[in-house]
């Protein structure tokens, strides 16, 4: 039962993510930005933005990033 579940939950997620990747309008982000004023654009054709890439916070912070001094660069 769970493994139908499962499944029946990536195939809606896998339909949701391809028809939100084909087409962009504020009515689709609502979710994500619900305090967002979409009325306040100068965006003529809504058709012309293209959604992708991760969603919001989906990039992780880098924590313990190693820092070096100018003077041991060298790759630049």
């Amino acid at each position: 039962m769970h493994r139908v579940i499962r499944l029946a939950t990536a195939i809606i997620l896998a339909a949701t993510l391809t028809a939100t990747a084909a087409q962009a309008s504020p009515g689709l982000w609502r979710g994500e930005w619900p305090d967002t004023d979409f009325s306040l654009t100068t965006v003529d054709d809504w058709a012309e933005i293209l959604s992708g890439g991760p969603p919001k916070d989906g990039i992780p912070a880098i924590t313990g990033p190693a820092f070096i001094t100018a003077a041991e660069e060298d790759r630049l």
